[in-house]
C-alpha cells in the first residue's frame, strides 16, 4: 500500500487520473489485511525514521489525497498536500458507516476513486472517511498564514508562501461541509484558439492588437528612411537641398491592410514556435475548457497565458487553473478568463502622485516595468514582478494614458507575477 500510494501521487504529478484497476486493487489489499486483524497493526516500513503507519493509515492516505482538488494544484501544492497528509493522518477518521466526521465515500465494486457522500443517496456499502482534525489543522494554518505568522510543520515545505497559502485555502473550499459550487453554467464549445505562454510573449500579443485597432499600417521603410536620414544629417548629402522627393508609381505605393491582416503579420513576425493552437471543448462566462495538443514543460497551474479566438482581433488574457486527462490519455486545461481588453503598459513605483503637466518622455521610460493593463473598467493590472504591497504608489504610462494610481487589493499572486487591483491615486498621495 506504501509503494501504491508514492505510485498514486507520482502520476497525480503528471495529472494523471488512476485506472479502475488500481482502486480494485487497493480496496483488495485492505480487506484482505482486515480479514486477517492486520489493518492497523503499527509498522515502520523500510527501516525509515519516523513514526509509525499502519495499512489502514496508508488507505486513509490516497482516499484524503484524492478528495484534494488535484488537478487544480501546483506540482509544488501537491507535494506540500502529501507532507500535510503524512503529519495529521492520525487525526483524519475512516468508518464502516458514515457520521457528522465523515464527508466522503469509497464505494467498492464502482472501479473509481471517493466522491462525496451524499445523504439523500446513500450507497449500499462502502468506506466513509473525512479529514476532521487535519481539516482544523488546516483552517489553523490558512488562519496563521492570513496573520503573517508561521507554522511549523510548513517550514522547508514545497513551494512558496502565496503557494502554501494558496493550497490551505483550496483544502478549506474542497474539504469545508459545503463545497462551493459551480457559478456559470459551462456550455459545449467547438474551435480552435490561438494561444501564447510567458509575460513578455503575451504583452507583445496585447500590444499587436492594440497597434490593429489604431487603424494605422505597417511601414515596413520608416527604419530605413530614419536610418538614411541620420546618415544625411551626420555626412552630408550630394542631393540638393529643398528638392522634392522622388515620385512613387501606383505600383509601389504601399499596400493597405486591414486591422485583421496587420495583426497576422505581427504575430508572425516573432518565433512561431512560441504559439500554439489548442481546441476548445466548453466555456462559461468566466472560463474555457480545451485539450493541449502536446505536452510542455511550462504547462502548470497558475500559468498565465495569452489567447485570441477565431474572428476577434483582440489577445486576451487567461490564468490556467485546471489541469487534467481524458480517458485517452489527451491532455486537459481549464483556464480562468481575465475579462477586459487589455493594453501594454509601463509601471514604475514613484513616491506621491505624479504632476499631470509632466508627461513622461519615451526615452525615459527606461528605468520603469513591463505591466499589462488587464481592465482600464474594471481598474485591474499585471505586473512582472512579486514584489508589491497595498498602498503602493505606481505611475502607470501607456495606452494613451498617464496616470499615478495606488494599490488597492492583491487579487492573486502568480509566479512571478502579479494580479491587483488600483485606484486612481488623490493629489496628496
Amino acid at each position: 500500500l506504501r509503494a501504491m500510494a508514492l505510485r498514486h501521487k507520482l502520476n497525480r504529478l503528471r495529472y494523471k487520473a488512476p485506472q479502475e484497476s488500481f482502486w480494485q486493487d487497493l480496496l483488495g489489499l485492505y480487506q484482505k489485511a482486515r480479514s486477517r486483524n492486520l489493518a492497523t497493526l503499527g509498522i515502520r516500513p523500510y527501516n525509515e525514521d519516523g513514526a509509525n503507519t499502519s495499512i489502514q493509515s496508508e488507505l486513509l492516505r490516497v482516499l484524503l489525497f484524492e478528495a484534494a482538488p488535484l488537478e487544480n494544484l501546483s506540482s509544488e501544492q501537491i507535494e506540500c498536500l502529501d507532507r500535510f497528509l503524512c503529519g495529521f493522518l492520525d487525526k483524519a477518521v475512516l468508518r464502516d458507516a458514515p457520521n457528522a466526521q465523515t464527508m466522503f465515500c469509497f464505494e467498492p465494486g464502482k472501479g473509481r476513486g471517493p466522491g462525496r457522500f451524499d445523504p439523500d443517496r446513500p450507497p449500499a456499502g462502502g468506506l466513509f472517511f473525512g479529514p476532521w482534525g487535519a481539516y482544523l489543522e488546516a483552517t489553523q494554518a490558512l488562519a496563521a498564514l492570513d496573520k503573517g505568522q508561521e507554522v511549523a510543520w510548513l517550514q522547508g515545505a514545497p513551494g512558496e508562501g502565496a503557494s502554501q497559502l494558496a493550497l490551505l485555502r483550496a483544502l478549506n473550499f474542497a474539504w469545508s461541509a459545503n463545497p462551493p459550487k459551480r457559478i456559470f453554467p459551462r456550455e459545449e464549445a467547438a474551435g480552435t484558439m490561438l494561444v501564447v505562454h510567458d509575460f513578455v510573449q503575451v504583452r507583445r500579443m496585447v500590444a499587436a492588437s492594440a497597434f490593429a485597432r489604431s487603424g494605422r499600417q505597417i511601414e515596413f521603410s520608416a527604419s530605413y528612411e530614419f536610418r538614411a536620414r541620420i546618415q544625411d544629417e551626420y555626412f552630408g548629402s550630394v542631393d540638393q537641398p529643398n528638392s522634392p522627393p522622388p515620385e512613387v508609381s501606383p505600383d509601389e505605393e504601399q499596400e493597405i491592410l486591414t486591422p485583421s491582416e496587420i495583426l497576422e503579420r505581427l504575430e508572425l513576425a516573432g518565433d512561431r514556435e512560441q504559439m500554439e493552437i489548442w481546441t476548445a471543448i466548453d466555456r462559461s462566462a468566466e472560463g474555457i475548457g480545451c485539450i493541449v495538443p502536446h505536452q510542455k514543460k511550462w504547462l502548470r497551474v497558475s500559468t498565465v497565458i495569452g489567447y485570441r479566438l477565431p474572428g476577434e482581433i483582440d489577445w486576451q488574457i487567461a490564468v490556467l487553473r485546471r489541469l487534467g486527462r481524458t480517458a485517452e490519455g489527451r491532455r486537459l486545461a481549464g483556464l480562468q478568463l481575465l475579462r477586459g481588453i487589455p493594453a501594454a503598459v509601463y509601471v514604475k513605483a514613484v513616491e506621491g502622485a505624479a504632476h499631470p503637466g509632466q508627461p513622461v518622455a519615451a526615452h525615459a521610460l527606461t528605468d520603469f516595468s513591463d505591466g499589462i493593463l488587464i481592465s482600464a473598467e474594471s481598474e485591474t493590472l499585471l505586473l512582472d514582478t512579486a514584489e508589491i504591497n497595498l498602498d503602493d504608489c505606481l505611475l502607470m504610462v501607456g495606452a494613451g494614458q498617464q496616470q499615478t494610481v495606488v494599490v488597492s487589493e492583491i487579487l492573486d499572486q502568480l509566479p512571478g507575477l502579479t494580479v491587483l487591483r488600483y485606484s486612481p491615486a488623490s493629489p496628496a498621495a
